[in-house]
């Protein structure tokens, strides 16, 4: 029985990943073809532009939630239709009137943005930012609201049909009608409109806006310290577009967004597991299943590292190559700054995971002190290197600030009595590291092209090997990662297969 239930805990797990996982590699890829599409048709510079009005909306965004986005999932989830109905309308008649205020700023002052592009071309298009917040703003907060009536099917639907609008826009605007950056402009926010008013439509309460005091100021009350703890994280990921568009316009802004594209999709894409991870590592601690939790905690600790440091690897050893296939030979100086990126989001993995366990364990608030430590350290690493290895130094300064709130989140779990076997994840970044600083010092050396790839694919091989021979991780947990239905079916369950709890 026992063993069963272990079975069909390990199952549910996997499909949950799975299944978190399908609509969030839809939108990768949608992403990427249009990001492919922009950057061969638009102008270094212009792309750059494009790509600091959304730092910018984003930003607007994240300040001007007041934490609306976190309470009313969470109210919405735990109240009777007639609260669920007020928690709706006053929220969305408070952040009609908080868009409303913004575009009125906005207008009235539009060279407050001035600083941040010595061309001056980002001051042609700020006339677009209000549209771009309240858009982005209201389909962030619709999403939420839809999670909290458990309405996920129609969360999926307005994902999938605002990436591929979003394509097919940005296709037509830019091949069709030449219209240049104001073209994907118009594609996000004509796209994130038709996310919002289906959204909206699907959001199952009687449509009446009115604004309740009382209801305002408990989602308000709510909200506000996980909203600083989002708001730290943001600004440690995105403060390096600001500093580097300020120190070097918005050419240098729209290599560095390229650079980061695909390890801001792996961050996305992890966050399927982080989904399924962070709920069910709260059950098994407010159960009091101590030993489990620590099994399952440092098993995800030592596995996705291994899996995301193999990944990592080959990223960084490719990096020209991926760079030049993927965008176009004009971003393939920004190789180096996406390996440094792609080291980055190793331990960034890391940090997130030991981060959510500490909220599966009731301590939220100490996520603070951790994306505390994150924010400092990048704004003080962006300033100083940026000016010296411009969209180099933002690439190193994202590195800095994940290698600085590592050692602190450990320290907070432990001091929470919540061990960490840290040993494997150490010993498995320092060959990281040594790996990917031999693939780089093949880039000066005079192999022949296909010598050179032979021996990436070597390195790359002798990584995981040492980790085997080093028991950083074994063969048996990497198959335990595989459905056991599977498992079975090729007929090597019994020799391989892990049981899921200890």
């Amino acid at each position: 029985m026992g063993s069963e239930q272990s079975q069909t805990g390990e199952i549910g797990f996997f499909k949950g990943v799975l299944l978190s996982s399908a609509g969030s590699m839809t939108n990768i890829v949608v992403l990427f073809t249009e990001t492919a599409i922009a950057v061969r048709l638009l102008e270094t510079t212009s792309y750059g532009v494009y790509v600091l009005l959304i730092a910018i909306a984003n930003f607007l965004v994240m300040g001007m939630d007041f934490g609306c986005k976190i309470s009313v999932t969470q109210q919405i989830a735990s109240s009777d239709k007639r609260t669920q109905s007020d928690i709706v309308n006053t929220v969305v008649l408070f952040r009609i009137l908080t868009s409303i205020i913004m575009a009125i700023v906005i207008w009235y002052v539009p060279n407050a943005f001035a600083w941040l592009d010595p061309t001056g071309e980002l001051l042609q298009y700020v006339v677009w930012l209000p549209a771009m917040f309240a858009f982005t703003s209201f389909d962030q907060l619709a999403e939420a609201m839809l999670k909290g009536f458990k309405q996920y099917q129609h969360v999926a639907i307005a994902q999938t049909t605002r990436s591929l609008l979003r394509l097919c826009l940005t296709i037509l605007l830019l091949m069709v009608f030449e219209l240049g950056i104001l073209g994907v402009i118009l594609s996000w926010v004509l796209s994130f409109a038709f996310s919002c008013v289906y959204q909206y439509i699907r959001l199952p309460i009687p449509k009446r806006l009115k604004l309740k005091k009382e209801t305002l100021v408990a989602t308000l009350r709510f909200g506000a310290p996980i909203q600083m703890t989002y708001f730290l994280w943001h600004i440690s990921g995105q403060i390096q577009v600001v500093i580097l568009s300020t120190f070097t316009g918005p050419a240098s802004v729209a290599i560095f967004d390229v650079a980061a594209k695909i390890p801001l999709a792996l961050q996305r894409f992890s966050e399927s597991f982080i989904s399924v991870y962070f709920p069910t590592m709260s059950t098994l601690l407010s159960n009091k299943q101590l030993k489990k939790a620590g099994w399952m905690l440092n098993q995800s600790l030592k596995l996705s590292s291994f899996i995301v440091g193999i990944g990592v690897l080959v990223g960084v050893l490719f990096s020209r190559e991926i760079m030049g296939i993927l965008f176009s030979a004009e971003y393939v100086v920004g190789a180096l700054a996406f390996s440094i990126m792609l080291l980055s989001f190793h331990m960034m993995f890391a940090v997130n995971l030991l981060g959510y366990t500490l909220t599966s364990a009731g301590y939220p608030k100490l996520t603070l002190v951790d994306n505390g430590v994150r924010a400092v350290s990048s704004l003080v690493a962006a300033i100083t290197l940026i000016p010296i290895f411009n969209f180099n130094g933002a690439a190193i300064s994202r590195l800095v600030s994940n290698y600085a709130a590592g050692p602190v989140v450990i320290w907070l779990l432990n001091q929470k009595e919540i061990p960490v076997t840290v040993k494997p994840f150490v010993l498995q970044s320092v060959l990281l590291w040594a790996a990917c600083l031999g693939g780089w010092l093949l880039y000066g050396s005079s192999l022949s092209f296909l010598s050179g790839m032979l021996l990436r694919l070597f390195i790359v091989l002798l990584f995981a090997i040492t980790n085997f021979a080093l028991s950083t991780v074994s063969l048996r947990e990497i198959f335990s990662l595989i459905p056991i239905p599977m498992l079975k079916r090729i007929g090597i369950h019994d020799k391989v297969h892990v049981q899921a709890q200890p």
